[in-house]
């Protein structure tokens, strides 16, 4: 595999893996498919691998920090209908949450393989 082959495959992995992550919370889905959590840290990991831009480590982590630190703050913001326990914001909040769970697994292979290429790689 050349090297456009490993990034399109990696950041198509990426973009699978944030739909299906931010989605599934979506559905209320109470006990989910054993295996799709983990292809989704398989597809983090391997998107790590070849998507990431290693050069960019201090961005990615900054925007995955907003990200986390955002994720709740739309619960119970915009009311969809005279209905009091309904919000657009708590829909948001719930696709941020599932983003975040697959981005830890993405940022954290992104900080171990760049840590692992400053110190360790020729």
């Amino acid at each position: 595999m050349n090297n456009l082959d490993t990034k399109s495959l990696g950041k198509w992995l990426f973009l699978i893996g944030v739909v299906v992550a931010g989605v599934m919370p979506l559905l209320n889905i109470q006990q989910p498919l054993d295996w799709l959590p983990v292809l989704l840290v398989v597809f983090a990991i391997v998107a790590g691998i070849f998507y990431a831009d290693y050069d960019d480590l201090t961005g990615i982590v900054i925007r995955f920090l907003g990200l986390t630190i955002t994720a709740d703050a739309f619960y119970g913001v915009l009311k969809i209908s005279d209905n009091p326990t309904t919000y657009i914001g708590d829909y948001v909040s719930d696709f941020a949450n599932g983003v975040v769970g697959f981005l830890a697994a993405y940022v954290l292979t992104v900080v171990l393989f760049s840590f692992w290429k400053k110190h360790f790689s020729s």
